[in-house]
């Protein structure tokens, strides 16, 4: 193969692009709803965005690692079309179902832990309470997400990814009025505030799931996919969990990274917490639009793979990396140049005269270079990992990546008791991110993904 078969394929661009507008224009929408859902909190109070934030991270820390092993359904059937195993495809989506009410159980229960967590952190009192608000509601209703990305991964392992936007984004909407509807108290609902907030999310992910399951168990599903297929199959709950928990693992540990980071942020002063909370939206900003490129890339990664193409996988990944560096060095810029901007946006006129605001907005701002730096790095992180997860790559990956990520997680935690400030602390977690890449290129290259299986036999 030649170095242009791996980076000048104009029909591998396209075949990328066909597939991943629909999903970033989904998880645009997760951006949005992220910000609308950001600055409904900021306008009802200034603790209140640093509490969700918190919570947020907290939640996805128990969340991603049943969402790892539901969500790898997608990829399985992504193997499977590649291997010519359609007839398989919906037993995979059914079990993936069955672990989702499952997951959906245990997060319920550890929903009843979530005051003593916050009793046991210390954060302000007002702060605690949001926090303790926020963190129970979405425990107790996580079902519901890990419902979506387990009838999800039936339309992207496809790659019928327009049907998937539709379905997502009609979710997204109903939450920014759900949103507007329960924090504030409009149409005769009570006043909820941060609470209003995480039953707005539990609630809008019921009518994506409902609409893919339509699309599941339509005529055409049964008679291609099988999807009539409803029975326990232990086998393929067995491949779901072999390599859906390495890839959840890492997916928590990465989470648990941020929410010890979060965590210590929270312990300098609520103010830091804020201008944090704040950037970590922005940064949403800038990472959804290539996880949303990395989850088509992943498709005909795995459709590869599959089909046994080795370097076909490969030239795919080269391709879905080019293009994720065009929008890091984009979004990278626009940061910089228009930091007190993006700012702004999280703020009211009444705010922006307060003092607590204006600290908020100079930490913010200069947050954002650090975002803006390191998102060239985190491009390699996204677009690399997705596609040694999509060859089935996950155990090593977990086993390397974690160690690395609890031993970040323990220096954070050095620096902060020897009294680091938020910058010492934000500079510790840049520099694991512009190390990370090493991993993942050193992988790749090793070629020892290729005699994985993933494909259902």
């Amino acid at each position: 193969m030649h170095f242009r078969d791996y980076w000048f394929d104009r029909r591998k661009y396209s075949e990328i692009i066909r597939l991943s507008v629909p999903l970033i224009l989904s998880h645009a929408g997760f951006v949005l709803m992220g910000f609308t859902d950001g600055m409904f909190l900021a306008k009802y109070s200034p603790e209140a965005i640093g509490a969700s934030g918190m919570s947020g991270m907290v939640n996805w820390l128990v969340a991603s690692l049943f969402i790892g092993v539901v969500g790898y359904a997608g990829t399985i059937t992504a193997n499977n079309i590649g291997a010519q195993r359609e007839d398989m495809i919906g037993s995979v989506i059914w079990q993936s179902v069955y672990l989702a009410f499952a997951f959906g159980a245990v997060s319920f229960l550890l929903g009843f832990l979530a005051e003593p967590l916050y009793q046991l952190i210390g954060h302000d009192d007002v702060v605690r309470q949001y926090e303790t608000d926020y963190l129970r509601i979405a425990l107790f209703g996580n079902v519901t997400f890990f419902l979506s990305a387990a009838l999800a991964g039936f339309m992207s392992g496809r790659g019928d990814n327009v049907r998937l936007m539709l379905a997502q984004l009609s979710g997204q909407l109903l939450n920014i009025l759900l949103d507007y509807l329960m924090i504030f108290g409009h149409l005769g609902l009570p006043e909820m505030g941060v609470a209003g907030a995480a039953l707005a999310t539990v609630l809008s992910a019921l009518l994506p799931s409902f609409i893919l399951l339509c699309y599941f168990l339509r005529k055409s599903s049964r008679e291609r996919y099988h999807s009539g297929k409803w029975r326990i199959n232990v086998a393929i709950i067995c491949k779901l969990w072999r390599f859906g928990i390495a890839n959840g693992i890492q997916m928590c540990i990465d989470a648990t990274l941020w929410s010890v980071f979060l965590l210590l942020i929270g312990r300098i002063g609520a103010v830091e917490l804020s201008a944090t909370a704040i950037a970590f939206r922005l940064n949403n900003l800038t990472i959804m639009p290539i996880i949303g490129l990395a989850r088509g890339m992943s498709t005909l990664v795995g459709q590869r793979h599959g089909a046994r193409d080795h370097d076909g996988a490969v030239m795919y990944i080269c391709h879905g990396l080019a293009l994720s560096e065009l929008w890091m060095f984009a979004i990278g810029i626009a940061y910089v140049v228009f930091a007190g901007e993006f700012l702004d946006m999280f703020s009211t006129s009444e705010h922006r005269d307060a003092v607590d605001f204006a600290e908020v907005r100079r930490i913010g701002c200069t947050l954002l270079m650090f975002v803006a730096g390191y998102s060239i790095f985190d491009a390699f992180n996204i677009t690399l990992s997705s596609g040694l997860h999509a060859v089935g790559d996950t155990k090593w990956t977990s086993i390397v990546v974690c160690s690395i990520i609890l031993a970040v997680t323990g220096i954070l935690v050095v620096i902060a008791h020897l009294g680091g400030g938020i910058y010492a602390i934000w500079t510790t977690a840049t520099l694991f991110i512009v190390l990370l890449p090493i991993v993942w290129i050193l992988r790749l290259r090793s070629g020892r993904w290729r005699h994985i299986r993933v494909a259902t036999d």
